[in-house]
């Protein structure tokens, strides 16, 4: 900005670009006997420009995300390492959600 005398005033505004975290979810079992307990593992999950804040699991239903699906769900499920709990016969679609620090 400038002035009627010429005097001048400045500003500045710092702008942050995010590069988003990458989930991944490592090793999975592909078949396991009925009600055994499946680890949950985001370790190979990133952040390219910081560091990874959070993680949450969650069970994919046919009307949405939920904490349990049937008898099975998810201990730790804010947890890099969580664990499918009960399981019954049938398949589950397990999301990952990493935030990240930034």
């Amino acid at each position: 900005v400038t002035g009627a005398n010429g005097c001048k005033a400045y500003d500045q505004v710092s702008i942050n670009v995010n590069v988003p975290p990458t989930a991944v979810i490592g090793d999975m079992v592909v078949s396991i006997p009925r009600e055994e307990p499946i680890e949950l593992n985001a370790g190979l999950s990133s952040d390219p420009d910081g560091s990874l804040a959070s993680f949450r699991w969650t069970l994919a239903a046919k009307d949405g995300l939920v904490d349990q699906l049937g008898s099975a769900w998810i201990a730790n499920a804010d947890s890099m390492v969580a664990t499918l709990r009960d399981p019954e016969i049938g398949q589950y679609r397990v999301l990952l959600t990493v935030t990240d620090s930034d």
